[in-house]
This record gives structure tokens, sequence and C-alpha cells, in this order.
């Protein structure tokens, strides 16, 4: 019995140290008014104040669709402003917003649409930061944009590379899920990565951040399995078009975007509408943007038909590939 009270007193002393210790860090954020109900404004050196925002921004320097993230330049002269962490482990941070929330990241960010998971609940938006008050994250709906992919943001605004396919683990082995048949590459769906330029990929994250973060217009030399066969091939970077807060189909190639329910929000191929709801793709029913892709990445031929709802109407079109 005393056992079970030591150990129960021990839990609440910890929660509390740790809520103690993160207090200054949320009065810095609340005296810097960082967090509202639908964005976070974080002031950085140099007058610069970075932005995730629910809602689309005007006039910023850099902007990010695929994570909604801004940067703007500011005149306000903030004393003490945010700095990003580099050298202090991330094993105790804290989720900032009207409350804190301590915690730690149990899976890290997986490309532009498996974001950080965070090991509690949180209010979203909200400043992810470690003891120090240093930036580890952005906690949103999605999870948390961690600070590999902020600091891509500020050095390189929202243009990140593709390989023209989605990656997946499976016991341990990075493998490839879909393809993207408007783009040229050497693979194939159920593809295994072995390596990226000589380096083993032991994870699909570690094979999305090197292909998210490379130069559009360069190339990977990759070894992968097919079939119990090692090959390797010279693969291209392309600028990547879906993912994050942006739908991810591989249609955005050719200028389709979709919903979560397959409806057409925006279209520069005059055969689909603005309104248009996805129903079929190369003969395969879909019902999510993953249907999509999968479907997709079955396609071999020069063009293949997209069914589409209209108005209640049910319409073939004829889409091409380069």
């Amino acid at each position: 019995m005393q056992k079970a009270a030591f150990l129960l007193w021990l839990l609440f002393s910890s929660v509390f140290a740790c809520d103690a210790g993160f207090e200054s860090c949320l009065k810095k954020t609340k005296d810097l008014k960082a967090v509202s109900t639908s964005s976070v404004n974080i002031p950085l050196s140099g007058g610069r104040m970075l932005v995730f925002s629910k809602s689309p921004l005007n006039n910023a320097l850099k902007n990010d669709p695929f994570l909604h993230l801004y940067l703007f330049k500011t005149t306000k002269k903030i004393k003490f402003p945010f700095k990003i962490n580099r050298y202090l482990s991330n094993n105790r941070l804290a989720s900032l917003h009207e409350r804190v929330v301590c915690g730690k990241i149990l899976q890290p960010q997986k490309g532009l649409d498996k974001l950080g998971v965070f090991s509690k609940s949180i209010q979203t938006p909200s400043l992810v930061v470690n003891g120090c008050c240093e930036l580890v994250g952005i906690g949103t709906k999605k999870g948390v944009v961690q600070k590999a992919f902020i600091e891509h943001f500020l050095r390189h605004g929202g243009t990140y590379g593709d390989l023209g396919v989605r990656v997946a683990d499976s016991k341990g082995v990075p493998f490839i899920r879909s393809c993207n048949p408007f783009l040229k590459h050497p693979f194939k769906s159920g593809d295994r990565i072995i390596a990226l330029n000589g380096k083993k990929v032991r994870e699909a994250a570690e094979f999305c951040k090197a292909v998210l973060f490379a130069p559009v217009g360069s190339t990977f030399d990759v070894v992968f399995e097919r079939n119990g066969e090692k090959r390797r091939a010279k693969a291209k970077v392309y600028r990547r078009k879906g993912g994050g807060y942006i739908s991810d189909t591989f249609l955005e190639t050719v200028g389709i975007y979709v919903d979560e329910e397959l409806r057409v929000t925006a279209s520069s191929n005059e055969k689909v509408h603005k309104g248009d709801r996805l129903v079929v793709v190369d003969s395969h029913w879909v019902k999510t943007q993953e249907d999509v892709r999968t479907a997709l990445s079955s396609v071999r031929s020069d063009e293949l038909l997209v069914g589409v709802n209209r108005r209640g109407l049910e319409i073939f079109v004829k889409l091409k590939r380069d």
C-alpha cells in the first residue's frame, strides 16, 4: 500500500514538475501572443516571423502550401525571439497553447503526409518546445511539423523533391507503395528500397526526408530489390505537387486537385471540371485518395480513362501520359 502511494506521489510530482519547468515558456508564448485558435506566430531572429495558419495569407516572403507555413518580415522589435533547437535532445518536450502539455515525439515526421506523433493529446495549433523554450515543432491537427521541415522551409520555401513514388515501412524495410504514372522513374509498386547515393535506407522517414529536401532536377543513385533481385538505377528528382494539406493522388501532376471526398477543388485540365467527383480511375472504383494512387500505380498504357460524376451524370475522360 505504501509503495503504491509512493509511486502515485512520484507520478504527480513529476507531472507538476514538468508543468512548472515550462511555465516560463508558456508565459513567453502568451506575452508574445504567439498562439491563437487558428494560427501560431513565432518571432525569429533577424526580424522574421514564422507563421502557421489554417487560412491562406498574402504578401509572405515565403509560402509552403503543403504545411501551411509562411514567413514574413516584421519591424516589431522582439527582445527574446524563439530559437530553433539545434543541440538538446527531444526527450523532454511540451506543447504550449492555453496550458502546458508535457510529452515527447513518439513517431518522427514521415514526409508531408504523416506528421510527427506527440505522446499526449494536445490543443492545436501549438508550439512544441524543449526545456530551454527552443522551437522543436508546430503542433497541428495532422500532427507535429518537426524542426527539420521548418528549417527546410526557412531556407528553401515550399519547394520539395519527388521521385514519383510513395513509400511505407514493412518489417523494418521501406518499400514502394504506389507510383506516379505521369513521371518517368525506374520503380514499381512493391520494390524494396535499399540505398540512396550509397547510403543505406533504414526506414521510410529517412527516404522521404532525403527525397523531399533534394534539389529539383538532381538525381539519386538508387539501389532497390524487385522479386528478390537487386537492381540499381538513376532516378530524377521532380518538383513535388501534392501532399500535406494539398491532395496527393498523383493527378496533381496534370493539374487536378481534389478534397477528401474526391471532389475536384481545382483543375487546369480542360477535360476535368471543378466540382466533378472522381468515381473510376483506369477501371478501378475509387473512394479515397489512396485508392486513386493505387489505381494509377498499375497504369501502363499511354492513355487512361477517368470516370467522374458531373452534376449527377457519369462522364469518362481520357488523360494522356507524357
